[in-house]
């Protein structure tokens, strides 16, 4: 017994094939086997979906970076703007590579200028 055709029809797909006694035989089979806009017996399956990059961070991940941007200048919550801005200019003073000779001293300003960046953009008045 070997299939030799299938083939679409309305509603569903009718397969052909000899049986043992070399007897010509079809059988319907239903749109439950086969939805009936698939155009193959056997059309390959829809791509799986892509999972969307969220491009906005969640709520809790901003939080937990504005934490640690602070924690970068001394706090442990949010103070106002202003005493932001006054700890930001002590903090500056003393880590600008001009008055600061340590050999990190270049990458700890440029840390400390991104975390304040952050912290403007998002609590500025």
């Amino acid at each position: 017994m070997a299939l030799y055709s299938f083939e679409a029809s309305l509603g569903g797909w009718v397969a052909h094939w000899f049986d043992d006694q070399g007897i010509e035989r079809s059988r319907f089979i239903g749109p439950e086997v086969f939805p009936p806009y698939s155009t193959e017996p056997y059309a390959d399956p829809p791509p799986p979906k892509r999972r969307r990059s969220n491009p906005r961070p969640s709520v809790a991940s901003q939080a937990m970076a504005d934490l640690a941007d602070l924690r970068a200048f001394g706090f442990a919550h949010r103070p106002a703007f202003e005493a932001l801005r006054a700890r930001y200019r002590e903090l500056a003073f003393a880590l600008h590579p001009d008055r600061n000779r340590a050999p990190d001293a270049t990458a700890r300003m440029a840390l400390l200028n991104a975390a304040f960046d952050r912290l403007r953009a998002r609590y500025s008045p």
